[in-house]
């Protein structure tokens, strides 16, 4: 903790210098005037350098503080983001269970059906065997086969 505390007073002392450098660069009718005439920001407006040591702990603070802020946005963000998946999810697990139990009640229905359909057709097919027997009967007593006559009451 020591270590990083003494580099980022050298960073930022770094920074004070670098800043310093930089506008002493600058014409001097630059950093006194800008551009008056223009209304535009002078150069040393345009420059978001800090000049002082207290300037640049103060911008250091200041990122600090909003590199924090923007990380527990994010932080939020990605929180919302997995809820809202989740229950995103749990919804579409939901539809697709009730369209898994709306196909398996519509199979067994179906199923249900054609076995009513088959059983009456056997008993259809059972009932047209018993009159075509008794046809058989009634023909064969009225051919002369008296065995097949039915009896008499």
């Amino acid at each position: 903790m020591k270590h990083h505390t003494q580099l980022r007073q050298f960073g930022l002392f770094s920074a004070a210098m670098m800043a310093a450098s930089a506008l002493s660069g600058l014409p001097a009718a630059a950093q006194q005037q800008g551009s008056a005439t223009t209304g535009a920001p002078s150069a040393t407006d345009r420059l978001s350098i800090p000049v002082t040591l207290e300037q640049a702990m103060q911008e250091e603070v200041d990122r600090e503080r909003l590199n924090r802020e923007q990380a527990e946005f994010a932080e939020r963000q990605l929180a919302e983001n997995a809820a809202s998946r989740a229950a995103h999810d749990r919804a579409v697990a939901e539809r697709e269970a009730i369209i898994a139990r709306q196909r398996a009640e519509q199979e067994a229905a179906e199923a249900a059906w054609q076995a009513e359909v088959q059983a009456r057709e056997r008993a259809h097919e059972e009932a047209m065997a018993r009159w075509r027997a008794q046809v058989a009967d009634v023909e064969a007593c009225n051919a002369g086969d008296r065995t097949r006559c039915p009896p008499v009451p």
